[in-house]
């Protein structure tokens, strides 16, 4: 028998919206995005070349400047999108 776990037994998670500007093709963005979803189990992260931005899902212990640190080497920046939830950086 499985032990899959229930939805009560995940961890909390939020969505954070990012804006990311420095990106010059959509290669840049999936870079990114791999780069964000390796931060921590459980991130899922979806980046949008086009619109320069980024939504992540990450368990409520990721703090927000983990993710923007995490796309800094890639040479691109980022910061938390106007409106996102989690502004206080943690």
């Amino acid at each position: 028998m499985l032990d899959v776990p229930t939805v009560s037994a995940l961890p909390a998670a939020r969505t954070v919206e990012l804006s990311i500007s420095g990106m010059t093709c959509a290669t840049c963005a999936a870079r990114v995005e791999k780069k964000l979803t390796r931060i921590a189990p459980g991130v899922v992260a979806a980046v949008n070349f086009a619109t320069e931005q980024a939504t992540v899902t990450a368990p409520e212990a990721v703090p927000v400047r983990a993710m923007i640190a995490a796309v800094h080497p890639s040479r691109c920046r980022c910061s938390l999108a106007t409106g996102s939830p989690g502004g206080n950086g943690s």
